[in-house]
Formats: C-alpha cells, sequence, structure tokens
C-alpha cells in the first residue's frame, strides 16, 4: 500500500546468526520476487531477532506481532503471503502500523 510507485518496497530479512531456516525463506522470498513487478529493496539484518522474520515495509508478513527477543520461528512466510504484501505498493494508501508493532533495529 503505497503512495509512490517509484518509491522500492523495503523488505527486511532478520535472522540469528546459523538459523537453519533462513535459507528456506530466502528461497521462498527469491520465488516470490520472480513474479512480481513491485520495485524491490532486500535487506537481511543478523542479530537477536526472532528467527526468521520477514518484515515487508516493516510489516511482518505473516501477521504475527513483534516479539523483542532472539527465538526461533516456525511460523515461515509462505509465497502467497509474500505476493499479498508486495501486492499492496499499487494502492492509493500507505501501510500505517503503531510504531510498537513494528519489528526495527534501534538506530542509536
Amino acid at each position: 500500500m503505497r503512495l509512490d510507485r517509484a518509491t522500492p518496497v523495503r523488505i527486511r530479512l532478520f535472522h540469528v546468526p546459523d538459523c537453519p531456516l533462513v535459507d528456506r525463506v530466502r528461497a521462498t522470498l527469491r520465488s516470490s520476487l520472480a513474479k512480481t513487478s513491485a520495485p524491490v529493496v532486500v535487506e537481511e539484518i543478523e542479530g537477536s531477532y526472532p528467527s526468521p522474520t520477514l518484515l515487508i515495509d516493516g510489516i511482518d508478513v505473516t501477521g504475527r506481532s513483534p516479539e523483542p527477543d532472539a527465538s526461533c520461528r516456525l511460523d515461515l512466510p509462505t509465497e502467497e503471503q509474500i505476493l499479498t504484501a508486495l501486492s499492496g505498493w499499487t494502492d492509493a494508501q500507505p501501510a500505517t502500523l503503531p510504531a510498537d508493532q513494528r519489528l526495527e533495529p534501534s538506530d542509536g
């Protein structure tokens, strides 16, 4: 859900070091991106996060509420969830989510 179609969709993949499931999420993401024309920027962030977590414009594509601590996630995003999240880039209204429901590393 984006106002400016020229602005790339920000995709962030959070994971702990050596996460055994991150490759599956990468593969699902690659497959999903091959099926869309949405302009995207993909970042991988390694650290102490629920792992793996895929955010599209700051929103967890699985619909799960963010958790602050590192943990192993078994609810991996599906291609359908990723494509649904990416389909919003052509909508007229920007997505909004309260700051306390976003999983973003602190800037300071």
